[in-house]
């Protein structure tokens, strides 16, 4: 059970865009097919390779802040005295925290607004809740991850910046 935390936690939004783009890709090629060799265009390829898009950037976001790549200021911080870079990485991962916080609380709005209307997507039918839920998972995933970010660099320092990983792994062994 451990090992597989620990595995979602590490691989969750990768894996999930893996399988966003491998179906965008299928779908795609799909339609390709339907209208050169059959002369048939389908209506939903489009609408589906664009919901699935929209996942896979807000899943990103959060793939980006669990990686560390998220909001950085190295060429400042490398030029200015350790303290003061210091203090600006905070104040620049708090900055994150807050944004990506007040992101999620506006999605559950959003959402909430979502399934009131019972808005359906043209081609698909399916109800629009389920994509603008993107908005909810994205940036609810993303202020896990910078938490996760501000706790490994309170315990680290700075160097919790370089390879969150090894840093995760140390504190098992240790």
């Amino acid at each position: 059970m451990k090992k597989t935390i620990r595995w979602l936690d590490e691989h969750f939004e990768e894996m999930l865009m893996v399988i966003l783009l491998a179906v965008i890709t299928c779908v795609i090629m799909l339609q390709v097919i339907m209208r050169y060799f059959f002369r048939s265009a389908m209506a939903w390829p489009e609408e589906l390779s664009r919901y699935c898009f929209v996942w896979s950037g807000l899943l990103s976001a959060s793939y980006c802040v669990r990686k560390n790549n998220a909001i950085n200021l190295d060429i400042l911080t490398s030029i200015l005295p350790k303290g003061i870079a210091t203090v600006l990485d905070y104040l620049a991962k708090f900055l994150l925290l807050g944004t990506y916080g007040f992101f999620f609380y506006q999605s559950i709005f959003l959402v909430q607004a979502t399934v009131a209307s019972k808005t359906l997507s043209t081609a698909l039918r399916l109800p629009l809740q389920y994509v603008y839920a993107s908005c909810l998972v994205g940036f609810g995933l993303g202020t896990i991850r910078q938490v996760q970010n501000i706790i490994l660099t309170i315990k680290h320092g700075p160097e919790a910046k370089k390879n969150r990983g090894e840093l995760e792994t140390e504190e098992e062994v240790g």
